[in-house]
C-alpha cells in the first residue's frame, strides 16, 4: 500500500499549480466562443510552460482527484461510500483537554445504520478533501445553473428536486450515458482506484476494504513507530487519541473496533518475538523476561496460550528504541536528550527489532564526543548514552562500532 499512497501525496503536491492553470483556462472560455476555446487555451498553457494542452490537463486532474479520494481512504479509514458521502465543508477542527488541535471529517454511514459520522483525519487528508473540492467545482457550478435553471421552467419538477441532492457532494461526475452530473458510485470509485493503480505499474488489484484494514494497521505500527513514510500523516493516533474518538459520540464504532483488533493483535505479535527463547533481549526486565521464558511453566497449553495470557494481562507501549511496560504518561524515556534512558530502565525491554535504532544513537554520541563546545557535563552525558548503547547493543549481540 505504501507505494500506492506515495504516488498519491506526489500527485496532490501538483494539484495547486494544476489547478491554476485550469481556472485560467476556464476564465478564457468564459470570454471567447467555444470554437476558439481549444487555440486560446493551448496558447496560454504554452506561454505559461504547460506542453500537452487542455486535454493532458484534464487528465492530470482527474488523476489527481483520484489520488484524492485514495488519501482520503487511506488516511482516515472510511470506506467506499463514506468517502462518496462527504460534502463541501465537511472538516473542522476541535481542542482536545490537552490543547492538541483534532481535526475531524464529517459524513455518513449507511454500513451500520449509524447516520451521521464523524473521523479523526489529519492534515494530508484535510488537503486532500480541499483539492477534491475545488476540482469538481466547475461541475458543482454548472449543475446548480442547471437546478436553476429547471426549477425556473418547472418548480415543482420532482427529477429537478432530486438533484439537489448533488449539488454541494465533493466526489461528483458527469454520467458517461445521460450527461447528468451526480455523485459517482462506489464501483465507479473502485474502477478509477484500478485505473490510478494501473497506471503507476501496480499489478495487484484492491479491493476498497483493504483501504480501511490498513489504515487500522497504519495507526498501530505508526504508535510502535514501525514505519516511516507514513508516520508523519499517522502521528496523531495513539492510545490517547484511540481514547479520545471511542469517547465521540458521532464516531464509526466499527473502525475504532477494527484499530483496536489491530492494537491487540500487534502487541500478540511483540509479546510473541518477546517470549520466544531464541529472541535476545536487553533493558532492565531482560533478565526477568529470560527467567520466565527459561521456567518452561507447564500452566500453559502451549507457547501461543501463554503469550496471550500474557497480552491480556501486561500493559505494553512502544517508545523509539524500547517497549515499556509503565502505565504512567509522566516517563519522558525513549525521547529527545533522554533517548537512552530505557537502556537500563526497570520497566523496559528491549529486543532485536530495535538495534537500528540504538546503533543509530550509537553513531550519534561518536560525532558528539568529538565536539569541543559541550562543556565538561556535555561530555560526561554522552559517555553516559554510549555506555548505555554498549550494553543494549552487546545484549542484543550486535556490533558495537568505535570506542571512547
Amino acid at each position: 500500500m505504501a507505494p500506492l499512497f506515495q504516488s498519491a501525496a506526489k500527485d496532490i503536491e501538483r494539484a495547486e499549480h494544476l489547478l491554476e492553470l485550469r481556472d485560467g483556462c476556464l476564465e478564457i472560455q468564459r470570454r471567447i466562443s467555444k470554437a476558439s476555446w481549444t487555440l486560446y487555451t493551448t496558447q496560454y498553457l504554452q506561454s505559461l510552460g504547460y506542453d500537452g494542452g487542455r486535454r493532458r490537463l484534464n487528465a492530470e486532474l482527474r488523476k489527481t482527484f483520484i489520488a484524492s479520494a485514495i488519501i482520503i481512504l487511506t488516511t482516515s479509514g472510511v470506506r467506499n461510500h463514506e468517502l462518496l458521502s462527504i460534502k463541501k465543508g465537511c472538516s473542522f477542527t476541535n481542542i482536545d483537554d490537552d490543547g492538541n488541535t483534532i481535526i475531524w471529517m464529517r459524513g455518513r454511514s449507511e454500513k451500520t445504520y449509524e447516520g451521521d459520522t464523524e473521523w479523526i483525519i489529519t492534515d494530508i487528508t484535510r488537503k486532500a478533501i480541499n483539492i477534491a473540492t475545488r476540482i469538481t467545482e466547475p461541475l458543482r457550478n454548472e449543475l446548480e445553473s442547471d437546478i436553476h435553471r429547471r426549477l425556473h421552467a418547472d418548480p415543482e419538477c420532482t427529477a429537478t428536486w432530486q438533484m439537489t441532492a448533488y449539488r454541494e457532494a465533493i466526489f461528483i461526475g458527469r454520467n458517461f450515458v445521460t450527461g447528468k452530473i451526480q455523485t459517482i458510485s462506489s464501483g465507479w470509485l473502485g474502477s478509477l482506484v484500478s485505473q490510478y493503480c494501473k497506471g503507476i505499474g501496480l499489478k495487484w488489484k484492491i479491493s476498497p476494504h483493504q483501504f480501511r484494514r490498513t489504515f487500522a494497521v497504519y495507526v498501530v505500527r505508526s504508535a510502535n513507530g514501525d514505519i516511516r513514510y507514513l508516520k508523519q500523516h499517522f502521528k496523531h493516533w495513539s492510545l490517547d487519541m484511540t481514547a479520545l474518538y471511542a469517547s465521540h459520540d458521532e464516531r464509526d464504532s466499527e473502525l475504532l473496533d477494527e484499530v483496536m483488533a489491530a492494537f491487540s493483535e500487534a502487541k500478540y505479535d511483540v509479546l510473541e518475538h518477546i517470549l520466544d527463547e531464541s529472541t535476545p533481549l536487553s533493558g532492565g526486565l531482560a533478565e526477568s523476561v529470560r527467567k520466565f521464558r527459561a521456567a518452561k511453566i507447564q500452566t500453559y497449553k502451549s507457547h501461543s496460550a501463554m503469550v496471550k495470557t500474557v497480552s491480556d494481562s501486561v500493559f505494553i507501549r512502544a517508545t523509539s528504541v524500547a517497549w515499556c511496560t509503565n502505565d504512567l504518561v509522566s516517563c519522558v524515556g525513549g525521547s529527545g536528550v533522554e533517548a537512552t534512558r530505557c537502556g537500563d530502565c526497570v520497566n523496559s525491554i528491549i529486543d532485536d527489532t530495535k538495534v537500528p535504532v540504538w546503533q543509530a544513537i550509537y553513531s550519534q554520541q561518536l560525532e558528539l564526543i568529538k565536539l569541543t563546545d559541550i562543556g565538561a557535563s556535555g561530555i560526561e552525558r554522552v559517555r553516559r548514552d554510549m555506555a548505555r548503547c554498549t550494553k543494549v547493543l552487546s545484549d542484543l549481540g550486535a556490533e558495537v562500532g568505535g570506542g571512547f
